[in-house]
C-alpha cells in the first residue's frame, strides 16, 4: 500500500474558528488562551467573535507572504522525511494502512496545533521551531486512533474519550522520542504537563510489551 500524501496550505477561516475555540481552552496543564495572547497581545481580554475574525483577517493581510514561505519550506522538508517516517510507523504498528489517502496540514498563525480526526486535517504554527516534529505528532495521532478503532476497541469495548485522548498524547510522547523519530524531528517530545506521571508509568509498560496491540491492551 502506498503512503498517504500530506498537502501543505493555509486556511484563514479555520484560524478564525480555532482562535474563538481555544482562547478559553485549558487542557492537560496547558492554557491555550495564554499561549495565543503571548503571541498576539492584541487579543488579550477579547471574546467578541467579530473582533477576533477582523484581527485574523488583518494579520493574514500583513503576514501571508511569511506564512506561505514557511509553508513551502515545510513542504520541502517533509518530502525529505516522509518516506522514513511512514516506514517507521508501519514497523511500529505492523500495518501500512491509513484511514485517508491524503492529509491536509494548514499553517496557522496560532500555536495551538489541533488535529481533526473526522477529515484528516491539522494545523501547525507557522513560527514553530520544529514543524516537522509537529507534523509527525499529528499524523501519529491519526494512525493511533485508526488502529485503536480497528484493532483494539472491538476486543476492549467502549473507551471513554478522555482516557483515549490521554493515552494518545502519552503514546506520542513515548514513541516520538524513540531514536528513529528523533532523527527526523531533532527535538525532544515534551507532552502535556499533567500527563508526565502517566507517561513515566506507561513508558515502562511500553518497553515491556511485545507489540502495539499488547501495549494498548495493557495501557487501557
Amino acid at each position: 500500500m502506498s503512503d498517504p500524501v500530506v498537502d501543505f496550505t493555509t486556511n484563514i477561516d479555520l484560524d478564525k474558528h480555532v482562535c474563538v475555540d481555544f482562547l478559553k481552552l485549558k487542557k492537560g496543564g496547558i492554557d491555550f488562551g495564554k499561549t495565543i495572547v503571548s503571541n498576539h497581545p492584541q487579543l488579550k481580554g477579547v471574546s467578541d467573535r467579530a473582533t477576533i475574525y477582523h484581527y485574523v483577517t488583518d494579520y493574514y493581510e500583513s503576514q501571508l507572504k511569511n506564512i506561505v514561505k514557511e509553508q513551502l519550506d515545510l513542504s520541502r522538508s517533509w518530502r525529505e522525511a516522509e518516506e522514513v517516517f511512514f516506514k517507521n510507523v508501519s514497523k511500529l504498528f505492523r500495518s501500512d494502512s491509513w484511514q485517508f489517502n491524503k492529509y491536509a496540514c494548514y499553517l496557522s498563525m496560532f500555536n495551538c496545533n489541533p488535529r481533526f480526526l473526522h477529515n484528516g486535517t491539522f494545523q501547525v504554527y507557522y513560527k514553530k521551531e520544529s514543524k516537522i516534529g509537529t507534523v509527525m505528532h499529528e499524523l501519529m495521532h491519526f494512525k493511533f486512533y485508526d488502529f485503536v478503532k480497528s484493532e483494539i476497541a472491538p476486543k476492549h469495548g467502549i473507551i471513554p474519550n478522555q482516557n483515549l485522548w490521554e493515552l494518545s498524547e502519552v503514546f506520542n510522547t513515548i514513541v516520538l522520542n524513540l531514536p528513529q523519530f528523533q532523527a527526523l524531528s531533532k527535538k525532544k517530545e515534551v507532552g502535556y504537563p499533567e500527563l508526565k506521571k502517566k507517561t513515566v508509568e506507561l513508558e515502562r509498560i511500553y518497553h515491556q510489551s511485545t507489540d502495539m496491540s499488547d501495549f494498548l491492551h495493557k495501557a487501557l
